[in-house]
Order: structure tokens, then C-alpha cells, then sequence
């Protein structure tokens, strides 16, 4: 039974990956996953707020009955002032308990997580649920997400500490699933703030046209009606995603951006420390893209800068 994967178990993983912990203590275990409010806002302003947390949990109690089938120990809601979780209370290590531990690689905390390798070799229908399951508590569907001409975008938030997963993510929407990545925003102080402003450590951002995302969509329902209403704006606009290619980007010339204070700061992976980047592409390479290593490796090349 170690190492079972289905479409619940692998919606749950993508939950898990987003926001989740695992917390253990004496043989007692508790598996929780957060979903901030700020995550679920259609409206900007925030004036349907509270609408959009009311459609939330009408939603949530839906996903919990799905993820219920997986153990005998019902997950509970708990909504908050800033956001609802998902808890599981589980008084001994089960099966279903020592399942997630092995597909997480015995991780206990989204800062940590990786995609488990076991998604990537899975069927299309399992990764398409890995990937529901963590846009329905990362994902942001909303008008400010817009690109310059009004074209819809989705963000898929990475928290900042968690250098590896945008990496994945991306290998796994664009070479997996055909999902074309707009761009890849990161929370690096070269590429986040001015050299005269401390680092914010803003997270990481993985950006869709809505129209890309259409064929994985939400189980969040309202998150997933204001998508579809964006992918029919976009389709109007004729707006047609293009794939990284990591050619086209070496071959630019990027705008040189000023140095930062933060460039070798401790919080910053090794493979990035004492570095200046000026585009996003350059940390994508650094960080182990398998796109860029492709390429290389079947010498279409360009020399790095």
C-alpha cells in the first residue's frame, strides 16, 4: 500500500506541496493545510471579500468530503481571521499517514517540499490533479493580474524560502502538461526591489494567460467561474502563450538592473549567492532548469554572459 497514488491523493499532495505541515508529536499526528483568504479574492478592490471566503468554505466543505475517502479520520475546517485550514487529526502512523510521509521524501513543510517524482512519472490525469490541487490554495484569479494589454493571467504563488519548487512546477506544466508559462517572477532582491529598499523576500510567482490554464482549471468554484469568464476575454483577444525557450532568452540582451545589497544574503540558495542577475531566466538556469540542460546537452547552446 506504500506509495499509492490516485487522482485524491494526488489532489492532496498539491494541497500539501502549496501550504501544508505535517507536525508529529508521540506518535500523534496532525496534517494541515492553509488557504489565506488574500489567495481567494476575485474582486479589486476586496469589495465581495467576504463573499469570495463565503464561497470558500462552500467549496471546502466539498474538497473535505472528497479527501475524507482517504481515511477513517475525518479532516476538519477551521476558519480564521486571515484564512481556513484543512486539518487532519491522526492519533497513530497508518498507512494513509506513512503514504504522504514517503511521497514527500519524509519533508514536513511547504519551504521545503518538492514535487514527488512519482507525480512526474505518473498518467496525465494524475498530474493534472497535483497541479488543481495546489493552484486551488496558491492560485490567484484576478483583474490586477493583467498583462499590458488587458490579457488575463493567473499567478500560482511560490512562498519565498522554497527555491526548487518554481523550477518544478514549470518543468511540470510546460514539458508535461503543455501548459505555456507566461513568465516566472522571482522573489530576488535584484529583481524585486530597489537597491535603496531592503529585501522583501516576496514569493515567487508562476504566471499563466488564463486561456492556457483551461484545460486544468479550479475545484474552488468561484475561482474557477471568474477563470473561464478571463480564458473567453483572452480568446477574443486572440492571446496564444508561448513556451520558454531558453535560446530566445540568451540570445536578448536583458536591461542591466542595479545591484542589490541583499545579492549574497544568507536566506538566498547557495547556487545563487554572490551572483547579479538581471532576468529571470538567469536564475531558472542556476537553479538546474531541465529545459536549459536539454539544450545544452544537445549543443544547441548559446555562451552564458
Amino acid at each position: 500500500m506504500i506509495d499509492y497514488l490516485d487522482e485524491d491523493v494526488a489532489y492532496l499532495l498539491g494541497m500539501l506541496v502549496a501550504r501544508g505541515t505535517i507536525y508529529e508529536h508521540r506518535g500523534h499526528y496532525k496534517i494541515t493545510i492553509e488557504i489565506p483568504y488574500s489567495n481567494i479574492q476575485i474582486d479589486d478592490p476586496p469589495y465581495h471579500l467576504n463573499g469570495d471566503r463565503n464561497a470558500l468554505l462552500v467549496s471546502i466543505d466539498k474538497i473535505i468530503n472528497r479527501l475524507s475517502e482517504l481515511t477513517t479520520n475525518t479532516p476538519t475546517k477551521y476558519a480564521g481571521d486571515n484564512s481556513v485550514s484543512i486539518v487532519f487529526e491522526i492519533p497513530r502512523r497508518t498507512i494513509f499517514v506513512r503514504n504522504i510521509e514517503m511521497l514527500l521524501n519524509n519533508k514536513k513543510d511547504y519551504t521545503e517540499f518538492n514535487i514527488p517524482i512519482q507525480i512526474f512519472e505518473s498518467p496525465l490525469n494524475i498530474k493534472k490533479e497535483f497541479i488543481r490541487g495546489f493552484a486551488d490554495v496558491n492560485g490567484k484569479v484576478r483583474k490586477t493580474n493583467d498583462y499590458y494589454h488587458g490579457e488575463h493571467r493567473i499567478y500560482i504563488d511560490v512562498l519565498n524560502k522554497n527555491w526548487k519548487l518554481p523550477i518544478q512546477l514549470c518543468h511540470l506544466l510546460q514539458q508535461h502538461l503543455n501548459v505555456p508559462i507566461q513568465t516566472l517572477t522571482w522573489g530576488h532582491p535584484n529583481l524585486r526591489n530597489s537597491p535603496r529598499e531592503k529585501w522583501t523576500k516576496r514569493e515567487h510567482q508562476v504566471k499563466i494567460f488564463n486561456n492556457d490554464f483551461e484545460e486544468i482549471g479550479f475545484y474552488i468554484e468561484h475561482k474557477n467561474k471568474k477563470s473561464i469568464e478571463f480564458t473567453k476575454e483572452n480568446k477574443k483577444l486572440g492571446i496564444s502563450g508561448k513556451f520558454c525557450d531558453p535560446l530566445i532568452k540568451m540570445a536578448r540582451k536583458p536591461r542591466v538592473k542595479p545591484t542589490h545589497p541583499d545579492e549574497n544574503n544568507k536566506d538566498l540558495p547557495k547556487e545563487l549567492r554572490k551572483k547579479h542577475y538581471d532576468s529571470f531566466w538567469e536564475i531558472c538556469r542556476d537553479l538546474g532548469c531541465e529545459e536549459f540542460n536539454k539544450q545544452k546537452s544537445m549543443g544547441n547552446y548559446i555562451k552564458e554572459k
